[in-house]
């Protein structure tokens, strides 16, 4: 009897094996990739307006402890901005047409800065990055995809806040080609 049990057992296994074989699944494959981007959107989580909404005033003055002013842009488009927080607190952000146009613009930044030291390599995560001292500035360079960004502020030791603050730029951004 305990033969006959143990025969059924198996049986009823591979019946259940087999049965599973060459089945459609019952659900669709979904794709592993990232989520479709969302539009870029402010500090206060809500879309921008302009590419000077991707840090704030409270962004400048938490992390750098410099007083700073509402962004004035300078050329201002849905591409592009430079954006003044007062002082040499500041930031330029493009969005370029392609990846090869933001190759170029970042390469271009590079040799306009005036750095007197360049750090090639100075954030993670990004396609290119440099961080550097000129004139009394501290000057942080990120390309990620078509997304090109410089952010300056006094000072020569201010990597560590620079890179804070590309950080936020970077987590606001979402659909501008990054």
């Amino acid at each position: 009897m305990r033969r006959a049990h143990i025969g059924l057992v198996v049986a009823a296994t591979v019946a259940a094996l087999v049965a599973g074989c060459g089945s459609e699944p019952s659900q669709s494959v979904t794709s592993n990739g990232p989520p479709p981007p969302t539009a870029p959107v402010g500090a206060d989580g809500k879309p921008i307006t302009s590419l000077c909404d991707l840090l704030t005033v409270a962004d400048f003055s938490e992390l750098t402890g410099q007083p700073a002013t509402a962004p004035t842009p300078v050329p201002a488009s849905a591409n592009q901005a430079v954006c003044n927080y007062g002082g040499s607190l500041r930031m330029s952000v493009l969005v370029g047409g392609t990846v090869s146009d933001a190759t170029a613009a970042y390469q271009s930044t590079l040799k306009t800065a005036g750095f007197v030291e360049v750090k090639p390599g100075a954030i993670g995560g990004v396609d290119e990055s440099s961080y550097g001292t000129a004139q009394g500035l501290g000057l942080l360079n990120v390309r990620r995809l078509k997304l090109v960004v410089s952010i300056s502020v006094p000072g020569s030791s201010g990597e560590v806040q620079l890179v804070q603050l590309a950080g936020r730029v970077l987590s606001r951004a979402n659909a501008l080609g990054t």
